[in-house]
């Protein structure tokens, strides 16, 4: 079951049904869950629902905290546990759909400057996926530091610059190159990993591609 709202509501509405002849007291607890709310726009719910006897059902209030930062669509779980006199039925988990009306990219005012949509596109991937950005800007940057320094190393080598009473500056060099040999084939596999195993979002592929 689906509740669907927009973002900028304050609040929404869920029913709890009570199936039965209604008879006696019986409560049950629920509690929200998130999916895929920002963390700034979610606020742990919970609380218990008492039935009177003769109660057939009950509503319960969802609290709503608005951004303005684009997504397609947020959802969070509401779950019933823990009831007294009573069973709980099939439908015992319901799914709530924030639709989202901001703006894409956020905070960008002038569409036609190509520009400023590419640096709003930009700061809506790191404030929506920090760990996917920030790995996808390593894997693009790192090719580079890793032969600058194999360069650098393999020059210092050729030119014989390192003299011979100092062999310790020869087993840095060696352990520098090894190190970055190891950061280089590990960077390739986790890519190669996320790729194969379909484990890495199109959004951090689009950032790595």
């Amino acid at each position: 079951v689906e509740h669907l709202c927009m973002e900028t509501d304050t609040a929404v509405q869920l029913e709890i049904v009570r199936r039965g002849s209604g008879r006696g007291r019986i409560s049950v607890r629920w509690r929200s869950q998130n999916v895929s709310v920002l963390p700034e726009s979610y606020e742990q719910q919970e609380a218990k629902v008492k039935f009177a006897d003769g109660q057939l059902s009950a509503s319960v209030i969802i609290q709503i905290i608005d951004n303005d930062a684009w997504n397609v669509e947020a959802l969070s779980l509401v779950h019933l546990e823990d009831p007294v006199n009573c069973v709980l039925g099939e439908l015992s988990t319901t799914t709530i759909v924030y639709l989202n009306d901001d703006r894409f990219p956020s905070r960008v005012e002038d569409m036609e400057n190509g520009r400023a949509v590419v640096i709003g596109f930009l700061k809506h991937m790191v404030h929506m996926f920090k760990s996917d950005s920030h790995r996808g800007l390593l894997y693009k940057l790192y090719p580079a530091v890793s032969w600058t320094v194999k360069q650098a190393l393999i020059l210092l080598a050729v030119e014989q610059s390192i003299p011979d009473n100092r062999p310790d500056l020869i087993y840095a060099g060696s352990a520098v190159y090894l190190v970055n040999l190891c950061v280089h084939w590990k960077l390739d596999q986790m890519f190669e990993a996320l790729n194969l195993e379909g484990q890495a979002r199109h959004h951090l592929r689009a950032a790595m591609l």
